[in-house]
């Protein structure tokens, strides 16, 4: 299976390596697979001490997430992680080191990953974050107030990099989110056919060919400088946020590695086409519906807390984010494809044709309801959010 969880030698010792808190080399450690991330493997490690508090208070304090880098994915892990801890220390600063994002644990050696040889003879690169007790993430959502709280957490992303300079960042994927280059490759994987496979999607490359026009929307505006580049999650599923487990409040954001510089658009759009869909990995491609209710709910809560920076022409496109994300994945997954399925984890033969399906599903529900999407943005109450700011200044002066 490609891009499957590498076999790996001496797991448990790998935590080792990291500077964990309390724990003595001696110590047992249990590290158990978690999360369905479709790039890095990740597991959920507990020192001895951790294990001993479990069983009397249920409350497990010394945990970690550690992860082993793709390193297929991330050419150059030193780039991406000197970007994952400036982020994390400018977060820090905005939550005043409350914990309430990621922070990178150092390896014994001082550095930001550890490398060892893997099975294969090739190096694997792995890291260590905190563990954010009492979290959890949820793949889709159960009822809106769960999009309203990631709409919320990404938003409060956005701001809280309002002032980080794009420049301070490496491009960890060139063009990760450009969307014309994105139909190119595609179109180049079409007529290369390296694995036969086009002929088994002839009316799905027909159906992209009838909706390229959405490649261009976002870019052109951001190479014309009508949208202003900023500091972008550009992963923001729904997944890629914790909640409080008791008050299902957003905690924060999480998985750091594709930040780089982009367009708000792509934060938003990515939130909605993953929040307002079944599973992308639906066996039903009927159940991949367009939910307006639950669109409203997410964008509420991040205009809600972008509503101070957000440009004229950015609440103008704000809707054509979701559906030019979404335009884009379908593009991914069938690209992936018809390579040979190189890039995401597959589970079966032709998992990735069905993604793709699901997300064209998805985008023609956008499509009918464009308008509506739109209004929904430019009936936002502004003033309502710029009050509340303005009281919120006045109590701190």
């Amino acid at each position: 299976m490609t891009k499957s969880a590498k076999s790996c030698i001496d797991l448990e010792s790998v935590p080792f390596n990291f500077q964990l808190s309390g724990t003595k080399e001696e110590s047992i450690i249990s590290v158990t697979a978690i999360g369905g991330g479709l790039i890095n493997d990740t597991y959920l490690v507990k020192s001895s001490l951790a294990l001993e508090e479990v069983q009397q208070s249920m409350v497990p304090t010394e945990c970690y997430v550690l992860q082993r880098i793709n390193k297929d994915v991330f050419l150059n892990v030193e780039q991406l992680m000197n970007n994952i801890h400036k982020i994390s220390l400018h977060l820090q600063s905005k939550n005043n080191g409350h914990g309430h994002c990621l922070s990178i644990i150092p390896t014994k050696g001082g550095r930001l990953f550890w490398e060892r040889n893997g099975n294969n003879g090739e190096k694997e690169a792995w890291r260590m974050f905190n563990y954010i007790l009492n979290s959890v993430s949820y793949p889709f959502a159960t009822n809106n107030n769960f999009l309203y709280e990631a709409g919320r957490a990404f938003g409060k992303f956005q701001y809280d990099l309002r002032d980080f300079s794009c420049s301070q960042l490496f491009e960890t994927i060139p063009d990760f989110h450009n969307t014309i280059k994105r139909l190119k490759t595609f179109r180049k994987a079409v007529k290369d056919d390296k694995f036969n496979r086009a002929n088994a999607v002839k009316e799905t490359i027909c159906y992209i060919e009838s909706k390229a026009y959405l490649a261009s929307v976002i870019i052109d505006l951001m190479n014309e400088g009508h949208l202003p580049k900023r500091v972008t999650h550009n992963d923001s599923k729904l997944d890629n946020v914790l909640f409080d487990q008791i008050t299902n409040e957003a905690i924060c954001v999480v998985d750091y590695d594709t930040i780089m510089s982009g367009s708000m658009l792509f934060d938003f759009g990515d939130g909605i086409r993953s929040s307002n869909s079944n599973s992308e990995d639906s066996l039903d491609t009927s159940k991949m519906t367009f939910n307006i209710d639950a669109y409203q709910r997410f964008t509420e809560g991040f205009l809600g807390e972008v509503a101070p920076m957000i440009t004229d022409t950015e609440k103008e496109y704000l809707h054509m984010g979701a559906i030019v994300i979404t335009f884009e994945q379908a593009i991914r997954f069938l690209t992936d494809f018809l390579l040979g399925d190189v890039y995401f984890k597959i589970d079966y033969a032709e998992h990735n044709k069905l993604r793709a399906r699901n997300q064209f599903k998805l985008l023609e529900g956008m499509l009918t309801k464009k308008d509506e999407m739109s209004l929904i943005v430019k009936n936002f109450n502004y003033m309502y959010v710029y009050l509340v700011i303005f009281i919120l200044c006045l109590k701190v002066t």
